[in-house]
């Protein structure tokens, strides 16, 4: 979830276990539709962003060239 989710950003975090923490940030975000709707379009452009899969070909490739140059 971390690479993903960054509080109040692109979306809202709860801590586990906590009913009344997880009520509370379901009912801002129904009160609040534009604060919604804003992480909404930040989440999907980090993701059209950070997990492409022209990006993640890149990053793989990157991997692989430093192994075989760590490997000669």
């Amino acid at each position: 979830i971390p690479e993903l989710v960054v509080h109040k950003e692109t979306g809202l975090l709860v801590s586990p276990d906590r009913e009344k923490e997880l009520a509370d940030t379901i009912l801002i975000l129904i009160d609040s539709p534009a604060l919604k709707n804003q992480m909404i379009d930040r989440a999907v452009s980090k993701v059209k962003r950070d997990f492409s899969l022209e990006n993640n070909a890149y990053k793989l490739k990157d991997m692989f060239n430093s192994v075989i140059k760590g490997a000669a």
